[in-house]
Order: C-alpha cells, then sequence, then structure tokens
C-alpha cells in the first residue's frame, strides 16, 4: 500500500493526478530528447533505452521499437537531446503505453529497479520510517536520479547530512 501511495504521489507532482501515464510523450526541449511513460523515461539519459530493452525480452525482441534500437542506443550512450531518426518514436510508444500490457510492465520493472528500489534503499539507511518520508526519497530519485552524480539523490543526501 505505502508503494502505491508513494507512486501515485509523484504522479501527481507530474501530471497533475494520480493516473499512470503509460503512453505520455513529449520533446520538452530540456536536453534531455523525449521525456516518456510512467518515469518521465528519456532518450537522451538512458533510462528510456533501458525500457526498450526490457520490452525486447519480454516480446523476444521484435516489436514496434526495434527499428530504432540503434539510434536509441547511439544518444542513451552519448546523453544527446537529439530526436533525429525517431520520428515514429512518440506515436510508437503512446500506442504501446495505451493498449500494450508488456509495455507497462517494462516500465514498471524498469521504474523499480531504477528509482523505486534505490530510492527505498536509501530510505532504510537513512532510517526513514514514515510513508511520506519514503515516498519523498522516491520522488527525489525521480527527480535527481539515484547515483551519485552531482545532482543525484546519493549527492543529495550526501550534501544535506554534511556536518
Amino acid at each position: 500500500c505505502s508503494k502505491e501511495i508513494a507512486l501515485r504521489i509523484t504522479n501527481v507532482y507530474e501530471n497533475d493526478d494520480t493516473d499512470f501515464h503509460y503512453d505520455y510523450c513529449e520533446n520538452l526541449k530540456d536536453g534531455r530528447g523525449f521525456t516518456a511513460g510512467i518515469a518521465g523515461f528519456c532518450t537522451g539519459t538512458g533510462d528510456a533505452w533501458e525500457i526498450i530493452q526490457q520490452y525486447h525480452k519480454l516480446t523476444g525482441g521484435d516489436d514496434d521499437f526495434s527499428a530504432m534500437d540503434s539510434t536509441l542506443k547511439k544518444y542513451s550512450k552519448s546523453e544527446s537531446d537529439s530526436t533525429k531518426g525517431l520520428k515514429d518514436y512518440c506515436d510508437v510508444w503512446e500506442k504501446l503505453g495505451k493498449s500494450d500490457i508488456k509495455f507497462q510492465q517494462a516500465q514498471d520493472i524498469v521504474r523499480n529497479k531504477m528509482y523505486y528500489a534505490p530510492s527505498q534503499k536509501y530510505a532504510d539507511e537513512l532510517g526513514l520510517r514514515f510513508d511520506i518520508s519514503r515516498a519523498q526519497m522516491y520522488d527525489a530519485g525521480i527527480q535527481h536520479g539515484t547515483g551519485d552524480d552531482a545532482d543525484g539523490l546519493g549527492a543529495l543526501i550526501k550534501i544535506t547530512n554534511a556536518k
């Protein structure tokens, strides 16, 4: 129950409602390429490529994204904000997000692996007990990433706990 609440609270921050927007996709022109899905997975940061790879595992690898693989892989490694070569990306994402259970599962799996589980590990290490505190750790992980890079959740924890 507390996980579901945490996910829905972040949905409110992201989308102004508690729904899971598996079909969301647009170029926010924020330097991250296309932003899509339930956690704002971006083509220019690598997490969108994680979704596509997970989806390929669930579909056997021959699906609507297969033709875009080389471009998505390239952009994920270079942190490119380019959307060149991804003309149909949002159309495919939106279609599959609305109707394909495997595509929705891929998003859930990657969100949990990349954002929810690491944020809750940090919450455990910090001794956070209240659901709202743990939910805020998840939201911070979504907003900043869960790594130790300069603006990631790990770095934010170190900065705020520095003596």
